[in-house]
């Protein structure tokens, strides 16, 4: 099995950022939106932690976004 690097959580990152501000959104809208708290957004926008395959998926949900938008490799 896959470890997930460092470098996977920064692709998450970002993508979240970039989609988040196309819907003009704060943090703390998208946690609300997402059934999650504004510190686990932040910290995935920093790329400071591993996230459950079904927060990222709520988030996508969230953003009205594939899952596979927010974990591409840009």
């Amino acid at each position: 099995m896959n470890k997930i690097t460092n470098q996977d959580r920064v692709y998450v990152a970002r993508n979240l950022v970039h989609y988040r501000k196309i819907k003009g959104w704060t943090q703390e809208q998208l946690a609300f939106e997402a059934h999650t708290t504004n510190k686990c957004i932040s910290d995935l926008e920093l790329a400071k932690r591993n996230v459950k395959l079904d927060t990222i998926s709520k988030v996508a949900k969230a953003l009205d976004v594939q899952l596979s938008d927010l974990t591409k490799i840009n």
